[in-house]
């Protein structure tokens, strides 16, 4: 008996794979080369990390240095490689006015300056800038 030769169904090719597992098979393998590219990836060692850091530092740690603030002087100081806020020395509210005592007399009247970091000399109360300003007792 004789056997019929039959025709390949429209959706099998000769050697029994499908273009659908070729595409399969081709998406399989990137994913293996990305996968193994992550994996043999080194991250920078700790030394190259440091000196990374290091470019990155503005200055060194505890260094002051003068700064200005609405044109009154402060400190800053370097914390962590960074230049922290400029901090004013503050003695006095801006434009107060106190008594110079001497000998246990007020003779004259000193004027806190508009940062608040220092007093004027000693001026007489004719000699004051005042603006309706009451002179302390």
């Amino acid at each position: 008996m004789r056997r019929k030769k039959t025709a390949p169904k429209k959706n099998e090719q000769k050697d029994g794979l499908q273009k659908k597992d070729l595409a399969t098979i081709g998406i399989a393998l990137l994913i293996v080369v990305l996968l193994l590219f992550f994996l043999n990836y080194k991250t920078p060692s700790a030394s190259a990390s440091a000196q990374e850091e290091q470019k990155i530092r503005e200055c060194e740690e505890n260094k002051t240095r003068s700064c200005y603030v609405n044109d009154c002087t402060g400190q800053q100081k370097c914390v962590d490689g960074r230049w922290g806020i400029c901090e004013l020395n503050i003695i006095c509210i801006p434009g107060s006015i106190e008594p110079c005592v001497i000998d246990s007399c007020i003779k004259s009247y000193k004027i806190c300056n508009k940062c608040g970091s220092g007093y004027s000399d000693c001026l007489p109360r004719d000699k004051l800038p005042l603006a309706n300003k009451e002179l302390p007792p």
